[in-house]
């Protein structure tokens, strides 16, 4: 089967469409003839199965997921042989991924909250079972329609009860659904969620998932990872040294929340909290202490001031004559008043402008209609060394950002319009 092509079939499965692509496969959303319901595929690229280890790896995924039972957790079904490969039989889970959601910014701390508990309950059903993630990230969250949280991929998953603890000698092998490190017998995981034990290639327990977990939290409260960085050295480096910055949280994170960041965030895994169920409950009395009437303002700034990351898929569709490599990982600054409307209306502030200009906030704070007001790359104020960008560039980001904040919104229509 050429993995560069849709397969009509895999056993008795019809393939509808691909989902999910990466450096060890694929995965496809299919139709189970025999059940007549809609599953996901997971397929190894052939490659990925020579001389790897990757089909015990693959068997190893199916032990994790077959071991939980966990209504925050995607199931397995089975596995499937076809043509002498072995395919992955998962729940099909509809609806965006938590990265999805954060690529226009920060969540309501109500929404955070909400989202994280339910992440916490299925970890700790995880952790339960003797398994450990290892690649815990907003990707591999799921949010449905009607607010279900599902965590996926347990493709780095480790076995407790089936295996020793993984060390730097382990092979080295990508997720389907993720941005996988490849240094041989190093890391496994995705790098900006990675516990600094993880990031050294040292053995790991269910403390690493504590600190990648506390790391999406802060995501979602903020709107940016703590470490993220430019390259993937930097990356490493700032999980490695640099300190936690949390004055950016908002105002009405309760004290709870913030005690489980500073702790759930510590590089010396003894000091972090141990266990995925105490930090459910923890969640669970921070939501108690925060309102969730809408009506209630003090819950949420009126105007929001959110980044936009533009990241390695974004910079690669740009045009590459004079492209500034700078870019890679920049964050785009606009602000956002986040009213309820069926209009989204995009604004673009001519040269020397930005979006925390007054006349900006005024437009925000008095329009009936969710507004965005977005700072074109290299005009933020006080920001040394900004990249250069081209017109066609800037228009390109431009066109990105408001993709990616109507995918949230999904107004009826979209308005954008600026100055020169």
């Amino acid at each position: 089967m050429d993995m560069n092509e849709l397969p009509e079939r895999i056993g008795r499965y019809a393939i509808d469409a691909e989902i999910g692509r990466g450096g060890m496969g694929v995965v496809y959303r299919a139709l189970d003839s025999r059940l007549g319901r809609v599953v996901a595929i997971k397929a190894l690229h052939q490659q990925a199965t020579v001389g790897t280890g990757t089909p015990d790896r693959f068997e190893r995924e199916a032990r994790a997921l077959a071991a939980l039972n966990h209504p925050n957790i995607a199931a397995i079904h089975g596995i499937e042989r076809d043509a002498g490969r072995r395919f992955l039989v998962l729940e099909y889970v509809d609806g965006e991924t938590l990265a999805d959601r954060l690529a226009t910014g920060s969540l309501a701390v109500t929404d955070a909250l909400e989202i994280c508990t339910q992440i916490a309950a299925g970890l700790e059903a995880a952790h339960e079972a003797g398994v450990v993630h290892r690649d815990l990230k907003p990707g591999n969250v799921k949010i449905t329609s009607d607010g279900q949280v599902k965590v996926l991929d347990l493709g780095l998953a480790r076995m407790d009860r089936f295996e020793q603890p993984t060390g730097p000698d382990d092979e080295t092998w990508a997720t389907v659904s993720g941005i996988a490190v490849t240094t041989a017998g190093t890391l496994l995981g995705t790098v900006p969620y990675m516990s600094p034990e993880q990031a050294r290639g040292e053995t790991v327990d269910r403390r690493s998932d504590i600190w990648s977990f506390a790391v999406i939290l802060y995501e979602c409260l903020t709107g940016a990872n703590p470490f993220a960085g430019p390259t993937r050295s930097d990356t490493i480096a700032a999980i490695l040294t640099t300190e936690l910055d949390l004055t950016v949280l908002p105002t009405d994170t309760p004290a709870l929340a913030v005690h489980f960041l500073r702790r759930g965030l510590q590089r010396d895994p003894r000091s972090r909290l141990r266990d995925a169920g105490d930090v459910r409950l923890l969640l669970e009395d921070c939501r108690a202490v925060v309102p969730s009437d809408p009506r209630i303002k003090t819950t949420k700034p009126e105007i929001v001031d959110k980044t936009f990351l533009i990241d390695d898929d974004i910079c690669q569709a740009l045009d590459r004559a004079g492209f500034d490599p700078r870019l890679i990982g920049w964050q785009m600054h606009y602000a956002d008043n986040e009213r309820e409307s069926d209009i989204l209306q995009v604004w673009i502030p001519s040269f020397g402008e930005d979006h925390a200009m007054g006349v900006w906030r005024d437009l925000l704070a008095s329009t009936p209609f969710r507004t965005v007001v977005a700072t074109p790359v290299g005009l933020e104020p006080d920001v040394a060394h900004r990249p250069n960008i081209s017109m066609e560039n800037q228009l390109a980001v431009l066109r990105r950002l408001v993709t990616a904040v109507a995918g949230r919104v999904r107004p009826d229509k979209v308005v954008v319009g600026g100055f020169s």
